[in-house]
């Protein structure tokens, strides 16, 4: 076990393929979604966003596999034993790793464009005519850099080894949705920083100070 109370992963990934990620609040759901348009999630503060979570945990799974991992996309609960079960948690059971969704660096309406998906009739190979023959999709473009941050608390060296072998797949294989047209494809930077709990201290400390000297 190492020293340091916890370890920060700041991530930046650039879109190098167009990433769709299906918008889960309810209402922003049924307000923005149209016929057939599949809308892309969008933060409360008006960013375009996408979980890495499930991902992460998903690759990890399966490059562990013979390290005796579960199978959370078979077992929504997890055995709460294996190694990823003690990085990601079970149901009932927090674990030590905690992922913030990335977040583009510029607004929703600057990275994100809708394309159309059509329906390729396989016996004519023309486009299917009739309603609900195509799709309309919301795709963050190419070249987006999003952000955000992996922390682990009471950090192993293994933790790291198991979160970059996941991302590193991840980069290969894709996040978000329709990852088998070739869209998800990102590439990760990654740049850690440790942090102690009396660090937190050191700055409660310090904005004290400030109010007390405050004229």
């Amino acid at each position: 076990m190492l020293n340091e109370d916890l370890w920060i992963l700041e991530l930046k990934a650039t879109a190098v393929s167009p990433l769709y990620t299906g918008e889960n609040k309810l209402e922003s759901q049924k307000r923005r979604k149209q016929g057939n348009m599949l809308p892309t999630r969008m933060s409360g503060d008006g960013f375009a966003s996408i979980s890495i979570f499930g991902a992460v945990r998903g690759y990890a799974e399966k490059i562990y596999k013979d390290a005796g991992t579960c199978d959370t996309g078979k077992d929504t609960k997890g055995c709460g034993r294996c190694l990823t079960c003690d990085m990601f948690g079970n149901l009932g059971r927090k674990g030590r790793v905690s992922f913030e969704d990335l977040k583009s660096v510029r607004p929703f309406d600057k990275v994100v464009e809708r394309t159309v998906h059509p329906h390729i009739d396989r016996e004519t190979g023309a486009i299917s005519a009739g309603k609900g023959a195509s799709i309309e999709l919301e795709e963050i473009v190419e070249g987006t850099e999003l952000t955000g941050k992996i922390v682990i608390k009471n950090p192993t060296e293994k933790d790291i080894e198991v979160i970059n072998a996941a991302l590193a797949a991840a980069e290969d294989n894709g996040i978000g949705g329709w990852t088998r047209r070739g869209k998800g494809r990102v590439k990760f930077e990654v740049t850690p920083k440790k942090v102690k709990w009396a660090n937190y201290k050191e700055l409660g400390a310090a904005e004290a100070k400030k109010l007390v000297n405050m004229k």
